[in-house]
């Protein structure tokens, strides 16, 4: 176990996010339930590996809460980069939930609250909406002075 994280570290430390994510989409693609889509606005920056790592899991959340739960037909993953931050928008066309019956006080949804501490850890604005039959949105900002750390 000790031997496959140290090589996950390694593979993100010599990737860019993009490069990375690119892989996981890929990999997601293949399996053919549903066509996973990404963009990035600019593909000059580079994050910290601690942020890479940590948006890549909840990117990773996201995606196998949306393939198990939400029997959905379509990811997106929009990354904005400006001079405020990263700004990490994911949704999907799936069935929806009720957020708070998952991270409300009854915290059903450890997944969900792994990425909103996970989002915590790293000083970003996590949000997350969803509602029956309309699909789930994420909204993730990490300021520009938090990226590098």
């Amino acid at each position: 176990m000790i031997q496959r994280k140290q090589s996950l570290w390694l593979f993100i430390a010599a990737d860019e996010l993009l490069a990375i994510l690119s892989r996981e989409c890929e990999r997601v693609n293949a399996l053919k339930v549903c066509k996973v889509e990404y963009s990035l606005n600019d593909t000059g920056f580079k994050l910290s590996n601690t942020i890479k790592n940590f948006i890549l899991r909840i990117i990773q959340e996201f995606m196998q809460n949306s393939l198990k739960h939400a029997d959905c037909k379509n990811i997106c993953l929009f990354f904005n980069y400006s001079d405020k931050g990263l700004t990490i928008s994911a949704s999907d066309d799936g069935s929806g939930f009720d957020v708070n019956r998952y991270i409300g006080e009854d915290k059903k949804g450890i997944g969900l609250l792994n990425m909103k501490k996970r989002a915590e850890l790293i000083g970003a604005d996590f949000s997350i909406r969803s509602s029956k039959n309309a699909g789930t949105v994420l909204q993730l900002f990490i300021p520009l002075n938090k990226l590098y750390a």
